[in-house]
This record gives C-alpha cells, structure tokens and sequence, in this order.
C-alpha cells in the first residue's frame, strides 16, 4: 500500500517570504524529501504573450492602494488544477512545501478540497506593510503595489494552523518555527475546517 505524502502550505502576499521560508524548510528537513512548488512554478508555464495580452490575469488598483490580480478564466482554470497537480504529488507519496496566495473566497475552498485529506498544515505567512513595500521595490521581478494590494485579501477567508511574521524575523528563523510545529505529529487541522465552512 503507497504512504501518502505531506503537505505545508504557506500562504501570504507577495514579497513575504514564502519561498524563502520553503528553501530553508527544505534545508532543515533534510534527509527527508521536501518538493517547494507554488503559484510563481505554475503560472511561469505561460508565455509571455499570454501575460502581455492580459489572457491570464489583468492587474486592477485597490482603494486602499497598490494592486489586485484579477484573474481571467484561463487563470482560474490554471490556479485550480495547480492543487489538483501539487494534490497528484502528495498522493504518490511526495512531501510538498507549497507556496500560494490565497485570491478568493473559491480558491481557498479549491486548496483545502485538495489538501484537507492529507496529513497537512496550513500556514499563514505575514509582514508589515511597509517592509512589503520595500522588498518589492527592491526586486526588479515584481508588479509595483501588488504585495500591499493583496495583502489583505491572501489571509480574508483563512484559518490558519500556524503563522509566522517576516517583519522581523528571518526566513531561516521562520522555517525553524514551522519545522518545530511540524515535528510536534500534531495534526492540522485548518483545511479541514474550509472545508467546512
């Protein structure tokens, strides 16, 4: 009988930390094998045609400022067949970090349909306005105000298992805290409750 594998899910706004947290779970994880994936891996599947002609998402201001993505329906097509493939992983018995921003109310419900049946823990990753703003401007492959446009929107609908906060801690002390939470055996049980609500 095949052993299922786990998941870590991450979620947060852009320019939080998520994969940042991810490579250092790995690092810290190992022996074990750990697969970091997330929305950045599957939406880099589409060509730059398709972001340059707005096919995938369209970016649209926030009243409180910086930028929302807006997905178009081939976008919500990818982003809900993504949990299905990272879903596919697990059940071959794969480990899998997984790096997401939580757009809506559906996708949310979409991811905990997919993870709730495994051995998973849901993650809330978080970080002070300010210092999202800056970390975007910092990095050249960021939409300008998309980190503090969705910052609100990627925790609106979550419960989480746990959470850590980038503002003042590293990526390395962040991944140290849900590795120790991970270690523990004690299951989660957030996606669970999505799915229920």
């Amino acid at each position: 009988m095949r052993t299922l594998g786990r998941i870590v899910c991450l979620n947060g706004t852009s320019s939080a930390g998520k994969t940042s947290i991810g490579r250092a779970m790995q690092d810290l994880l190992h022996p074990e094998v750990w697969f970091l994936c997330g929305i950045d891996t599957f939406l880099s599947m589409g060509s730059s045609r398709a972001f340059q002609e707005d096919a995938i998402h369209v970016w649209r201001p926030e009243p409180g400022g910086g930028v929302s993505c807006d997905l178009r329906p081939a976008g919500m097509r990818l982003l809900t067949g993504m949990y299905g493939a990272a879903a596919a992983l697990i059940g071959a018995g794969n480990n899998v970090i997984f790096d997401d921003v939580s757009l809506s109310a559906d996708l949310m419900k979409e991811c905990a349909l997919a993870f709730s049946p495994f051995d998973s823990l849901f993650v809330g990753v978080r970080c002070d306005l300010e210092v999202l703003a800056q970390r975007e401007m910092e990095r050249a492959n960021r939409t300008e105000g998309a980190a503090i446009g969705m910052a609100a929107k990627a925790h609106e609908h979550a419960v989480y298992d746990f959470e850590v906060d980038t503002t003042h801690n590293s990526a390395e002390e962040c991944a140290a805290a849900i590795v120790r939470r991970l270690k523990t055996g004690v299951p989660g049980t957030a996606l669970a409750q999505l799915v229920r609500a």
